[in-house]
């Protein structure tokens, strides 16, 4: 009989569905499970995920957390890297949510359909390829995610968006085999 083969915690993770916890430790259970999801052990590694470890055929998903606004840097380098400093970054490495308290949440297709429609007017700025750095302001409550790129059946980079009340501030995607790019809301972000 061959060996049993071990499972990625984070595959583990989703498909254990444990007893009920007394209330008293139910919420440092759900902290535990969610480090797990993630794939790492808290602290400022919380958010982030190696893309090395994804399984493409998992499903769509993205390391979402509630975030403070304020004054936004970003700094995009096609190809290898967007950030957003204090909040996160996407390369074809891996993905990052650093503020907050980030867990990994399952992306429906009626969300992948809204996020994916041309916006009206002129909100978002024209994509661009080039590198670009940008000063945004965005006070309020922000909601940032960093989601690994899929293009048939792979993993082929990551990707970036910071958004307020349902509206994209910035977002992006960083990959070595396709062309990155990066959009931004005309009225919270200039070019520096």
């Amino acid at each position: 009989m061959p060996p049993a083969r071990e499972m990625d915690p984070a595959a583990a993770a989703t498909l254990r569905r444990p007893r009920p916890a007394p209330p008293r430790r139910r919420s440092a259970l759900t902290l535990c499970v969610a480090a797990l999801v993630v794939g790492c052990g808290g602290g400022s590694d919380a958010g982030r995920v190696s893309l090395d470890d994804v399984d493409p055929s998992g499903g769509f998903w993205a390391v979402r957390a509630r975030c403070e606004g304020g004054q936004l840097r970003v700094d995009f380098r096609p190809g290898k890297r967007l950030s957003v400093r204090g909040l996160g970054h996407a390369s074809s490495a891996e993905i990052a949510v650093e503020c907050g308290e980030p867990e990994r949440v399952a992306v429906s297709n009626a969300e992948l359909r809204r996020r994916s429609a041309t916006p009206t007017g002129a909100d978002l700025a024209a994509p661009t390829f080039e590198p670009t750095r940008l000063s945004c302001v965005a006070v309020g409550s922000l909601v940032v995610e960093a989601h690994p790129v899929w293009a048939r059946n792979a993993i082929v980079g990551g990707g970036f968006r910071v958004e307020r009340d349902g509206r994209a501030i910035v977002t992006g995607a960083i990959s070595e085999q396709y062309q990155s790019q990066l959009q931004w809301w005309r009225t919270a972000c200039s070019p520096e």
